[in-house]
């Protein structure tokens, strides 16, 4: 029976942001595997046919299913979101200015 590749990787084109990203990775429901700037590219040999990758942070989950064929490599790319931190950021700086603005 052949095997295929899939590679796991962090983009690098958020860089010095992306120091602090944290993400735990999930192949076809076994256990977790932490994922950071150090380790940020992982390879696994899988058999053919159907699988799922859940990559999780902090704040979001995202489940991807995907088919391997014979013996091709298969590359994820996790891209770091803004969103989320740059809402918060903007919230937070909104009520403070409000609050010392009645003051």
């Amino acid at each position: 029976m052949t095997e295929s590749t899939l590679i796991v990787r962090m983009s690098k084109s958020a860089g010095i942001f992306n120091k602090n990203n944290r993400y735990e990775v999930r192949l076809n429901n076994g256990d977790f595997i932490p994922m950071n700037y150090q380790n940020n590219r992982m390879e696994f040999r899988l058999p053919n046919g159907k699988h799922s990758v859940t990559i999780k942070n902090e704040v979001t989950t995202h489940e991807t299913e995907f088919e391997l064929r014979y013996e091709k490599t298969k590359v994820l790319t996790i891209n770091p979101s803004f969103t989320y931190k740059l809402f918060l950021g903007i919230m937070i700086g909104l009520v403070l200015f409000s609050f010392f603005f009645q003051v």
